[in-house]
């Protein structure tokens, strides 16, 4: 039983000295949301997403339980016929 609360007792000093446990936040600022370098939108939050498409194609996540839009992603330049018409235009023109 000593083995045991000794033991115990050693792992959560343990956790307490290597800052393992989780702090919130005092500022109440809120964080900016970046992009990846690759153009998509990382997330990291626990809850419910709700993806949208607006009428101009761009995809906006909202979350589902507070109604805060989180990020707002343009479409893709690839699926855009007119980047991709004025591209093949500056192509044969060249």
């Amino acid at each position: 039983m000593l083995r045991t609360i000794f033991t115990l007792s050693a792992l959560v000093a343990g956790l307490v000295f290597s800052n393992a446990f989780a702090a919130p936040t005092h500022d109440g600022a809120a964080q900016p949301v970046r992009a990846a370098e690759s153009g998509g939108i990382l997330l990291a939050q626990d809850g419910n997403l709700d993806i949208y498409y607006d009428a101009r194609g761009n995809r906006v996540i909202v979350d589902a339980d507070t109604g805060k839009v989180i990020a707002i992603q343009p479409p893709q330049t690839r699926l855009d016929r007119r980047a991709l018409r004025r591209e093949t235009r500056m192509r044969e023109l060249g």
